[in-house]
């Protein structure tokens, strides 16, 4: 017996972010073949609607160009890459030299980029 408190439970945990499983995939293909909206595809994944919404836009364009096993490999490759966040000492001593004349980690940014084609975002800073 549904309720007041667990339907915005359930809405709560569908808004919860997490990686999409291999078989939230292919039940996003089962939906789109079977062509149901993407409101009942998300409620049967137990998913966000806008999640199958980006789902189907980042992996597939279109209703009939959604292939669910290439779309896991490509989530697959994207979440075991690499990426180099050390900056270099060069580049902290330039950073460290802006916050000691009390500039903002934006100030910094945009600083670095415009006197030295460097990009560091304002998050690394």
């Amino acid at each position: 017996m549904e309720t007041e408190v667990s339907n915005r439970f359930d809405n709560f945990v569908l808004h919860m972010y997490n990686h999409l499983t291999r078989e939230q995939r292919y039940g996003i293909y089962l939906g789109l073949q079977e062509k149901k909206s993407l409101k009942a595809i998300a409620q049967a994944i137990k998913v966000s609607e806008s999640t199958v919404c980006r789902e189907i836009k980042r992996h597939g364009g279109s209703r009939s160009g959604y292939n669910w096993v290439a779309a896991d490999e490509k989530a697959k490759k994207l979440a075991h890459r690499t990426s180099n966040r050390k900056l270099k000492p060069e580049i902290v001593m330039l950073i460290n030299d802006c916050i000691t004349k009390d500039w903002s980690p934006r100030q910094t940014a945009g600083w670095l980029e415009k006197n030295y084609s460097i990009k560091v975002s304002h998050e690394a800073i």
